[in-house]
């Protein structure tokens, strides 16, 4: 498993590519998200990024997804 991370003000977030999948008959690049926060709470989510936008540009929103956690 590749997981990368980056901090931010509010705790570490790390997240995770894993792999194509579809939401509403669109093939979409899948990331799990998880953000680690100074009050020692983890939340986690998925983001759905769409294939057209290409991979590197999904690795970014999914970063920007993480943080509305």
């Amino acid at each position: 498993m590749d997981v990368r991370f980056f901090n931010t003000e509010n705790g570490m977030v790390l997240y995770h590519y894993l792999g194509l999948g579809t939401t509403h008959d669109q093939t979409c690049h899948v990331w799990e998200v998880w953000v680690y926060k100074h009050d020692q709470t983890l939340t986690s989510g998925t983001s759905c990024i769409p294939v057209v936008e290409g991979y590197e540009l999904s690795r970014t929103d999914a970063r920007v997804d993480a943080l509305l956690l």
